[in-house]
């Protein structure tokens, strides 16, 4: 069955190895050239994990008593910037969700308090009464990106961003998620200048960035070539020996498996703009990896008899 995918001509299937090795190299080549041009703030940022932000200090105390639930980690106080993830063990997403459970508890009850303090990337609990947080300010941050690493010395770090921040705006447009954010940032070519909107500490604060040059890592930049080496491998094995069955086969799995390499690293990389190109490497090394193994696998079949 599978022998009649693969034309029965040597002259055939001389073409079409070139035709598949070409593709793949240049598909290759082209995501090396998007990546490496391609622009970067040189930070990582994340969804926050709940939008009850706040923007005031929220007194509690340490206890554990009653509250199993609480992290090793209990503050005597709840800061700007830390953001409210969890009540009496039950995880809460909204601002909603933090001023419906302090109501229903009761003016004098104590509520254990669960949030990420965003400056340490920890997570810190405490015991806090119902009517102080019912009335303490909190911020809705569903819309933003919560700032996780800056790069030492990088384009965000140049323009003052610290670990904790979170955009809420990139150049005067907000998003509605992460993938948005990194699509508007990257939609700008390297050298531009975008104002970030982000709030820090529970205060408003704008940034200048100048965008960077994203550039290949060593990393991508070893698969990639790795990558090239054995599409060029499989398409000389191809081209050298096509009236041979397990040639063929040999070449139409070094092919896909070295283009699923050399796209391996970009394809799993960063969250990013869903371009056409993007999308083409993503179901490219998904097909590749199958249909490399697949080759490779159908080949033995023909070794050493072909």
């Amino acid at each position: 069955m599978l022998t009649r995918l693969v034309p029965l001509s040597p002259r055939a299937a001389r073409l079409w190895i070139a035709l598949l090795a070409s593709s793949a190299f240049a598909l290759a080549l082209s995501y090396a050239i998007e990546t490496g041009s391609s622009s970067t703030d040189e930070n990582v940022f994340t969804t926050p994990p709940s939008a009850a932000y706040l923007v005031e200090r929220l007194p509690a105390q340490p206890g554990t008593a009653g509250h199993p639930d609480l992290a090793p980690t209990p503050v005597e106080a709840f800061v700007p910037g830390d953001i409210i993830v969890g009540i009496d063990g039950d995880a809460v997403k909204t601002v909603d969700d933090v001023r419906r459970r302090a109501a229903a508890a009761g003016p004098s009850a104590q509520l254990s308090v669960r949030a990420r303090r965003t400056t340490a990337g920890a997570f810190v609990t405490g015991l806090v009464d119902a009517r102080a947080l019912a009335s303490v300010g909190l911020r809705d941050v569903a819309r933003g990106a919560l700032v996780i690493d800056v790069t030492a010395g990088g384009a965000s770090d140049r323009a003052g961003m610290l670990v904790g921040d979170v955009i809420v705006r990139i150049a005067g447009h907000e998003f509605k998620t992460i993938f948005e954010a990194d699509a508007r940032m990257r939609s700008g070519g390297a050298g531009r200048a975008y104002t970030y909107d982000v709030v820090r500490a529970g205060r408003d604060v704008s940034l200048h960035v100048t965008l960077a040059r994203f550039g290949l890592q060593i990393a991508v930049l070893l698969a990639l070539l790795t990558g090239l080496v054995l599409i060029a491998f499989g398409a000389w094995i191809g081209l050298m020996r096509p009236q041979f069955l397990g040639a063929r086969w040999l070449a139409y799995g070094y092919i896909p498996m070295g283009f699923a390499l050399a796209v391996f690293l970009g394809a799993t990389n960063r969250p990013g703009a869903q371009s056409l190109a993007q999308t083409v490497r993503v179901f490219g090394l998904i097909l590749g990896l199958l249909f490399g193994l697949a080759g490779l696998f159908w080949s033995k079949a023909h070794f050493p008899v072909a």
